[in-house]
């Protein structure tokens, strides 16, 4: 199964989402193909790529980070809301996106 990670944010609990997605990602890598989402304090959504799963698959105490390149900036449908589909990744995300208005796991993700 492909299973796409959406962390970070304009939150103030950006840093704990990098390590909280991190934590997760090595668990669910271990079965399944993980897909990096990485929001910025700026709510900016970046792809990244799978040398940063790599890394923190070595190194198990490390948080996710964020690389901001413009090829892999990815926008989403605009919407008021987006009502969950998904309730565990309601409670796992809650705090990456309660200040964006959206459920981004709801939203087909396409590239700019």
């Amino acid at each position: 199964m492909n299973i796409a990670i959406i962390y970070g944010g304009r939150s103030g609990e950006h840093e704990i989402s990098l390590i909280s997605a991190a934590a997760i990602a090595r668990a669910v890598g271990k079965n399944h193909s993980v897909t990096l989402i990485g929001i910025t304090k700026k709510g900016e959504w970046y792809l990244q790529d799978s040398e940063e799963y790599e890394r923190i698959c070595k190194e198990q105490d490390s948080p996710l980070t964020i690389t901001e390149k413009p090829e892999n900036a990815i926008s989403v449908i605009p919407a008021e809301k987006i009502l969950p589909l998904l309730m565990s990744w309601v409670i796992i995300f809650w705090n990456t996106i309660e200040y964006q208005n959206i459920l981004p796991f709801a939203l087909p993700v396409f590239r700019k």
